[in-house]
């Protein structure tokens, strides 16, 4: 496969909290990662979701996620009624 190319951070934890992104993307920084501090305190807001810095060899990036709304979803499915 190759390596990684980028890591996504979802979720909670992954879309909340800069200083957990910060930590873990340092210790990935051998890998390709080099986090912008900046980016990461606006959780991306001001870079199409990118926590990285623009010259990172790997990219990371914070996805937004409406986990009420999967687990609605699922619990229909389950259930039949959608």
């Amino acid at each position: 496969m190759g390596g990684i190319n980028a890591v996504s951070f979802t979720a909670g934890i992954g879309e909340k909290s800069s200083m957990k992104r910060e930590r873990m993307l340092e210790m990935l920084e051998p890998l390709g990662f080099r986090v912008d501090k900046e980016r990461n305190d606006s959780h991306g807001k001001d870079s199409d979701g990118f926590v990285t810095a623009e010259d990172s060899p790997k990219a990371a990036i914070v996805v937004k996620a409406d986990e009420e709304l999967m687990i609605a979803l699922e619990t229909l499915e389950v259930l039949n009624l959608a």
